[in-house]
């Protein structure tokens, strides 16, 4: 189902990736080494299952590491305008 040939995976992570897009759950958390790639993975993932570009939104901590409230509230309300779209959410370093 999915298509990850253009990332260097392992045999069971594609494997356990595939399975999860035939019956996607409301979360998943993916975990490795810093420098393994999950960033591009999980891009990968997300715009397979929205299947639409720009459908990905992303949030990263700032410069301090943190996640701060006011962009909680703005993810918050970015998803709120998206309810009828289809779009998956992305938080980096959580």
């Amino acid at each position: 189902m999915g298509n990850f040939d253009a990332l260097v995976l392992n045999a069971v992570s594609k494997q356990l990736l595939e399975a999860y897009l035939r019956a996607p759950k409301q979360g998943l958390l993916l975990h490795a080494p810093v420098g393994a790639g999950l960033g591009t993975t999980s891009q990968a993932l997300a715009q397979q299952l929205t299947g639409t570009p720009g459908s990905v939104l992303t949030i990263s901590p700032d410069e301090k590491g943190t996640i701060g409230i006011e962009r909680v509230r703005q993810l918050y309300s970015e998803t709120r305008a998206r309810r009828q779209s289809k779009f998956v959410v992305v938080i980096d370093d959580a």
